[in-house]
């Protein structure tokens, strides 16, 4: 459930984590976080899950499995706690257990549909589940295998539905990604094929998305999944009038479920896609307001100052991230942009510099460190930045050759060489 990378908590006590699930949880103002299919669960069991979640919004895997134990149970499986507790087990580094045991359950339950798309879940690679035969156009990825599978099992159960269509849409949007490549590298028929599967697989993926949020209009985990398969689609193929209906979507999830953060990084991001960054910005304050250090709320919240033009409140946000991931690169990189913004350029250095060791395969520092020594003028830095850029595979690698050739340029005009 929780969309921000895990976290440990500085401290573990029962009494501090007792204090962050009860703010979480909203206990004394608000609308309480909203229970998927509540219907199954009666009014302790929903306090369960409602606790489970408060935890793992705060970042304590450990108390959002002890939360879960009576829901795990719950047979027929109530997939929403099952889910939870993988995402929780994952954080505590369990999850090859958890892999062994779910496929015991489909094994012993081959017919649960249930139990075969949990399974499906924990599987990141074709090795993990046996993919079934290809279709003459690709091999479909084993989560996708046991997703169909499940949602022919129980074609009325949302959970299926939702699953595969993330899973197409992701896989659409790797095979549109490969189809630009491909285009880019001289192979238009291909390219056209490829765009064609990925047209395909977005349009089944679509279907579906729609189809449960009209079977489940009450069910946020559905507005949410179909606006996020539309930001995917409308983001690679550049459709406003598909990104203002994920946008719709992403707002009634929201209002379904006000007290859930996630709601609202899914409103942020598609704002951000809209070139919306005052809505950005509003959607990530409003998530702050419910989980106040998480420092990838803090990251995004940040950046969108920083694109605002506002970089000291952008620094300030960023420090406070960076204080829960002091080792974070992107983190580093995007506090460096700040400094240098603020005219710290010292500072900003000092920062890219830093942020350049954390990780010697990444370019991302040495673009931003290159800008930086070029504004100081420190020429022969920026020229050393940049060559560095090239060697770790920047992205840019026609800007910074171009760049380097006019330093290069320059410098022969100021030494007076023909």
């Amino acid at each position: 459930m929780r969309v921000t990378v895990f976290r440990v908590p500085s401290s573990s006590s029962a009494l501090s984590s007792a204090l962050s699930i009860a703010l979480a949880l909203g206990a004394c103002a608000g609308p309480p976080l909203a229970v998927p299919d509540a219907d199954r669960l009666d009014a302790s069991q929903r306090d369960a899950y409602r606790a489970a979640l408060a935890a793992w919004i705060v970042g304590d895997a450990e108390a959002t499995r002890a939360q879960l134990a009576a829901l795990i149970a719950i047979e027929p499986w109530y997939v929403p706690a099952h889910t939870l507790e993988q995402d929780a087990l994952a954080a505590l580094g369990e999850r090859r257990p958890m892999l062994v045991r779910y496929r015991a359950e489909v094994a012993a339950h081959p017919g649960d549909a249930a139990r075969v798309l949990l399974a499906g879940r924990l599987a990141d690679d074709p090795a993990e589940l046996v993919p079934a035969a290809g279709n003459g156009e690709r091999e479909p990825s084993a989560r996708e295998v046991a997703y169909r599978r499940a949602h022919r099992l129980d074609p009325a159960s949302p959970w299926p539905t939702i699953a595969l269509s993330f899973e197409l849409n992701r896989a659409a949007l790797a095979i549109f990604e490969r189809s630009v490549e491909l285009a880019d590298r001289g192979y238009p028929d291909d390219a056209s094929a490829e765009r064609g599967r990925a047209e395909r697989l977005h349009e089944e993926s679509r279907v579906l998305a729609e189809q449960v949020v009209a079977e489940y209009p009450a069910l946020a985990e559905a507005h949410a999944g179909a606006a996020e398969m539309l930001m995917t689609r409308g983001s690679a193929l550049g459709e406003r009038d598909t990104l203002l209906h994920a946008l719709g979507l992403a707002e009634r999830a929201a209002e379904l479920d006000p007290a859930n953060p996630a709601r609202f990084v899914l409103i942020a991001r598609i704002r951000r896609q809209l070139i919306d960054d005052p809505g950005a910005e509003v959607a990530l304050r409003r998530a702050l307001e419910l989980d106040d250090d998480d420092p990838d709320l803090l990251a995004g919240l940040g950046r969108v100052l920083l694109d605002l033009g506002r970089p000291e409140q952008a620094r300030d946000a960023l420090r406070r991230a960076r204080r829960e991931r002091p080792r974070d690169l992107e983190i580093n990189v995007d506090l460096g942009v700040a400094e240098q913004r603020m005219g710290d350029l010292d500072a900003a250095v000092q920062r890219l510099e830093w942020a350049a060791g954390l990780d010697a395969s990444d370019p991302r520092p040495l673009e931003a460190l290159a800008l930086v020594e070029m504004e100081r003028g420190d020429r022969a830095s920026a020229r050393r930045a940049l060559r560095e850029y090239l060697l770790r595979g920047g992205e840019d690698r026609a800007w910074a050759a171009a760049t380097l050739e006019e330093l290069a340029a320059e410098d022969a005009s100021f030494s007076g060489a023909p």
